[in-house]
C-alpha cells in the first residue's frame, strides 16, 4: 500500500522507471534483430559476390603465336562458355603433342646407332673392342662420296702428295731432254724452258685434283683427320670400350653427322659437276666436340681454343692420347657429381643433378657457359662442338645460315683470320678466286631426352639425373621425368 502511495505521490519517477525499463526492452530487441540483419547482409554480399565471380570470370589464354602476348578477359561462366574453353584447350593439347613429335623427330632425324646392339649397354664383351674400329669407319666415311639423303658424305680429299709431284715433275723435265738435242748440259735458256713447263703442269695437276673434290679434307686416318674421334679408345688400344665412352662416342657421331650435313648443304656435295674451286667450305681443318653435357659434366666450349690445323695437339702429344682428333677424353667423363665448382673423374667439372621441371616452366639459363645462355635441364641436353674451315669469305653467312639449320643447332661465336693463299697453294691447296679465310665457330646442339634417355647407360643417367624408367619414383617403362606424354618441350630462348 505505501508503494501504491509513494508512486501517487511521484507520477514523475514512476513514469520514468517505466520508460527506462521499456527502452532496455527495445534496446535488447534491437540488438538481437540488428546482428540477424547483419548475418542476413553478410550472406547477401557472399552471394552477390559469388555471382559477380560467375558473370565476371578472370580467363587467361596462351597466344596462337610463340611470339605473341597471352590475352586476357572476362567471361560469363555458363555451360556453352565452359565446352567452348574445354574444346579450345583440348585443340591446343592436340597441337602440342604435334609439337612435340615434330620436333623430336626433327630431333631424331638420320640419328641412328653405329650399331643397334651397343646401348643401352653392349649385348656382348666383344662389342666393347669390335666398336673402336667401328666408331673411327663411320667418321671417316662422312668424308667419303655422299650416299642417299640426307647427303652426309662430304666427297673430300687432299691435294696431290710430294711424292705424286716429284714423279710429274720429273716426268716433264724427262720428256723435254727426251724431244731435244743437246751437247754435254742443259743450256740456261733449256732449264728456263723445263722450270716454265713445270710450272704449268703443276697447276694443271692441282686444279685437276681440286675439281674432282668438293672440299678439302684428310680422308685416312692419322694426325691430320679433321673429326673427333677422342671419345672412344683408339683400335690399338687393348682396353675394352666403357658404356660412357660409347655413349658419348655416339653422341659425338651424331654431332659430327651434322656438321658434315651442314657443310655439305653449302657446298653442294650431291652435285657432281660442283667442285671445291667454287665452294664456300674451301678446307675442313678440324672438328673438335667438348666431351659432356654444358652444366652437368662440362663448362662448354667458350674457354676452349679452337681446333689446330694440320697435327695433333700439344695434349696429345704430352698425355699419350691414340684416339686420334683434337683432345684426350677424360678417363671417365660420366661418374657421381659433386656439385658445379668442383672437379670430378677425368678433371671434369661437374654439377649437382637437375631436379625434374615441368616443362611449362622456364628453363635453367647461365650465361657463364655462352651468349645463349643454355644449359643442360631435364628436358634436352647441350653439347657444344668447334669447327674450324678454310672458307670463302663472302659466304660466310651462308655457312652460318647452314649450320642453324640443321638440327637445333646454333652457332654461338665465329671468329675470322686470314689465310696466306700463295703459302698454302705453296702446299697443293687451290682455293679460287675469292678471299679465303680461316673460320672457327662453336656449334650449340641440343638433344631431347625424351628419345635419347632410353639409350643412356645407368651410368650416364645418374649423372645427368635421369631416374631409371624402371625403378624412378612415379615413372613407367619409356618416360623420361620432367616431360609429360603428350606435352612439348619448351623450345631453347
Amino acid at each position: 500500500m505505501k508503494l501504491i502511495a509513494q508512486a501517487k505521490s511521484n507520477p514523475i519517477t514512476v513514469a520514468s522507471v517505466l520508460v527506462v525499463l521499456l527502452c532496455l526492452v527495445v534496446l535488447g530487441w534491437l540488438y538481437m534483430q540488428g546482428s540477424a540483419l547483419e548475418a542476413d547482409m553478410a550472406k547477401r554480399v557472399d552471394v552477390r559476390n559469388e555471382l559477380q565471380g560467375y558473370v565476371r570470370k578472370s580467363v587467361r589464354i596462351p597466344p596462337e603465336k610463340p611470339t605473341g602476348q597471352p590475352r586476357q578477359f572476362y567471361i560469363t561462366i555458363n555451360k556453352p562458355a565452359i565446352e567452348s574453353l574445354k574444346a579450345a584447350f583440348e585443340g591446343m593439347g592436340g597441337e602440342f603433342a604435334t609439337i612435340n613429335e615434330e620436333l623430336l623427330a626433327f630431333n631424331q632425324r638420320g640419328h641412328e646407332l653405329m650399331d643397334a646392339n651397343i646401348l643401352p649397354r653392349p649385348r656382348t664383351e666383344g662389342l666393347r673392342y669390335e666398336i673402336k674400329s667401328q666408331y673411327r669407319q663411320s667418321l671417316k666415311a662422312l668424308l667419303d662420296a655422299p650416299k642417299g639423303r640426307p647427303f652426309r658424305g662430304l666427297d673430300a680429299g687432299m691435294p696431290p702428295n710430294e711424292e705424286m709431284i716429284e714423279r710429274v715433275l720429273n716426268n716433264v723435265a724427262r720428256e723435254y731432254r727426251q724431244t731435244q738435242v743437246f751437247g754435254a748440259n742443259m743450256s740456261a735458256n733449256d732449264h728456263r724452258k723445263v722450270r716454265d713447263l713445270q710450272r704449268t703442269k703443276l697447276m694443271d695437276l692441282l686444279m685437276e685434283r681440286a675439281q674432282q673434290v668438293h672440299v678439302y679434307a684428310q680422308t685416312e686416318l692419322g694426325p691430320d683427320f679433321p673429326l673427333d674421334t677422342s671419345a672412344i679408345p683408339a683400335a690399338s688400344a687393348q682396353v675394352a670400350a666403357s658404356d660412357a665412352q660409347i655413349w658419348e662416342g655416339q653422341v659425338s657421331m651424331w654431332i659430327q653427322q651434322d656438321i658434315i650435313e651442314a657443310i655439305g648443304m653449302s657446298n653442294n656435295v650431291n652435285q657432281p659437276n660442283f667442285s671445291v674451286i667454287h665452294a664456300p667450305v674451301k678446307r675442313l681443318l678440324g672438328v673438335m666436340v667438348v666431351p659432356g653435357s654444358v652444366g652437368i659434366n662440362s663448362r662448354g666450349g667458350l674457354g676452349l681454343p679452337a681446333p689446330i690445323a694440320g697435327g695433333p695437339r700439344a695434349a696429345e702429344a704430352t698425355t699419350g692420347a691414340t684416339g686420334g682428333g683434337f683432345i684426350p677424353a677424360p678417363t671417365e667423363t660420366y661418374g657421381t657429381p659433386t656439385g658445379m665448382g668442383t672437379t670430378g673423374p677425368g678433371g671434369v667439372a661437374v654439377a649437382p643433378p637437375a631436379a625434374t621441371l615441368d616443362p611449362r616452366e622456364k628453363l635453367p639459363v647461365d650465361f657463364a657457359v655462352s651468349p645463349s645462355g643454355r644449359i643442360t635441364n631435364p628436358l634436352f641436353d647441350v653439347r657444344h662442338t668447334w669447327v674450324s674451315m678454310v672458307v670463302n669469305d663472302r659466304d660466310i653467312p651462308l655457312i652460318l645460315d647452314n649450320l642453324s639449320k640443321i638440327n637445333f643447332n646454333t652457332v654461338l661465336i665465329s671468329k675470322v683470320t686470314d689465310v696466306d693463299e700463295y703459302e698454302a697453294l705453296r702446299q697443293g691447296f687451290v682455293y679460287g678466286t675469292g678471299d679465303a679465310v680461316r673460320l672457327d665457330v662453336l656449334v650449340e646442339s641440343i638433344w631431347f631426352r625424351q628419345w635419347t634417355a632410353t639409350l643412356m647407360p645407368p651410368m650416364v643417367r645418374q649423372t645427368l639425373g635421369i631416374p631409371n624408367p624402371e625403378t624412378g619414383p612415379g615413372m613407367t617403362p619409356g618416360t623420361t621425368p620432367g616431360l609429360s606424354p603428350g606435352m612439348a618441350p619448351s623450345m631453347p630462348q
